[in-house]
């Protein structure tokens, strides 16, 4: 009985230990992995030759989420009405070209479609500004919508988000052996951006380059 008593006492102890361990584990302010995600512009894979985020859109910060500076600068260029944002915007990317010469090799701009209604389309408006610097032809009316979407934020699992969003892009004019440029605001999943470069490159574009604005912190890159 009293070995039995002695070690019932010290797994007591070490059970107290461990839980002590791990409950200053839990609420200690060591930094995450979250906080080591490095800033800045983020490759993208995808069925497309080249693909850039300038940013992810939001970081862990202990724990809180926040915006990144573009990631600030995309929400008030979406949803506070600064479409004086996109000439903002619009520098960063090329300054990003800079970078990445093979960026500018291009015939011209595609859009993707919002799939909300909103006073102005920001995609759209940044495609302008973006094809004025650069100086080639924004091919607006090029993909259109076959149906209506629902956002893909809104959607759970990768599934859903490839379901909506296919068949629901076709081709309106003359790409074959064009390089085009697919312009967008946020990469997710990825599979909107998939889904629009399948249909270009079906209608004959020779290569297809992705830019978006941010990233999501969970998309894989």
């Amino acid at each position: 009985m009293g070995l039995k008593h002695t070690l019932r006492k010290s797994f007591a102890r070490l059970r107290t230990s461990i839980r002590s361990v791990l409950q200053y584990i839990s609420s200690s302010s060591l930094p995450s992995s979250d906080d080591l995600t490095p800033s800045g512009p983020q490759p993208l894979r995808g069925l497309w030759e080249e693909s850039w985020a300038l940013d992810i859109h939001s970081r862990r910060i202990a724990s809180d989420w926040q915006l990144t500076e573009i990631g600030r600068l995309v929400r008030k260029y979406k949803y506070s009405g600064r479409i004086d944002l996109a000439e903002r915007l619009a520098e960063l990317i090329v300054a990003l070209m800079g970078e990445h010469p093979t960026l500018k090799a291009i015939d011209g701009i595609v859009t993707v479609p919002s799939s909300v209604k909103r006073l102005y389309d920001p995609v759209g408006l940044l495609g302008q500004v973006l094809a004025q610097r650069l100086g080639v032809p924004l091919l607006n009316e090029v993909l259109q919508k076959t149906r209506i979407i629902e956002r893909q934020k809104d959607m759970c699992t990768r599934a859903q988000k490839r379901a909506n969003v296919a068949g629901a892009f076709t081709v309106c004019g003359d790409i074959a052996g064009k390089s085009l440029l697919v312009l967008d605001d946020l990469y997710d999943s990825g599979e909107t951006l998939k889904e629009v470069t399948r249909v270009l490159k079906r209608a004959g574009a020779r290569s297809i380059k992705v830019l978006t604005l941010t990233r999501t912190r969970h998309a894989h890159p």
